[in-house]
């Protein structure tokens, strides 16, 4: 089985691709996307969508479960105290 993790963010987008097969675990790519601070937020949406398309596209890792983190606020929205 493929698994591509996504750690989503218009400034940094963390990526993982990795095979697992009867318990052995292999990565087969990683890394992060950047865009740069001052460009329009569509154009660095696009910037992202572009880089993950030529990185993995679906067709040639046959990926069966994808993954996407939620983004956590900084401070906990009941109490308004700092989340670690």
């Amino acid at each position: 089985m493929r698994i591509l993790g996504i750690d989503p963010g218009y400034g940094l987008t963390g990526f993982g691709l990795i095979e697992s097969d009867r318990g052995q675990n292999r990565l087969l790519r990683c890394g992060v996307i950047t865009t740069p601070p001052g460009a329009d937020f569509s154009a660095r949406l696009e910037m992202i969508y572009e880089d993950i398309r030529q990185f993995a596209p679906i067709a040639s890792f046959w990926c069966w479960t994808a993954g996407l983190r939620r983004t956590l606020p900084k401070t906990c929205p009941y109490c308004k105290k700092p989340l670690d």
